[in-house]
């Protein structure tokens, strides 16, 4: 095996341990997403605080802006995915915010993520008068 194979294998053995990894701090994750929604609904809190998100992705925006629109997708689509039962949380990814069908991958992403990541691309969502609400947060 040259050096280059071997490399390549050590390479691929670390993305698969990180990929295992990942996995692990995923279902982690749901955990504790499940934790705060059990305890929410004990409180009869809302399940969605648009403005608690938006503080969440201020916190984070240095590490977001590193993140390409399909990695932001994929991190909206797990928060979506892990927030509880349908009405828990706004299906984003179905565009139930937007005015119409919509295409390109910001349609999928959570607006207020995309409004702290790219504000020129969410500015052209064309945001049903429900969601007008997230212009002002």
């Amino acid at each position: 095996m040259s050096h280059s194979q071997v490399n390549l294998s050590k390479l691929r053995t670390q993305l698969a341990q990180l990929n295992s990894e990942l996995f692990g701090l995923f279902e982690k994750r749901a955990h504790l997403t499940h934790l705060i929604q059990v305890e929410k609904g004990s409180k009869l809190l809302t399940h969605y605080d648009a403005k608690r998100e938006k503080a969440l992705f201020k916190e984070m925006r240095s590490q977001l802006l590193r993140l390409s629109l399909r990695e932001l997708a994929s991190f909206s689509l797990l928060m979506e995915s892990q927030a509880g039962a349908p009405g828990m949380y706004p299906a984003w990814s179905e565009g139930v915010h937007l005015v119409g069908p919509s295409q390109g991958v910001q349609c999928l992403i959570n607006p207020l993520l995309l409004q702290e990541t790219h504000p020129e691309l969410f500015k052209t969502l064309k945001l049903k008068t429900e969601f007008s609400f997230l212009l002002s947060i």
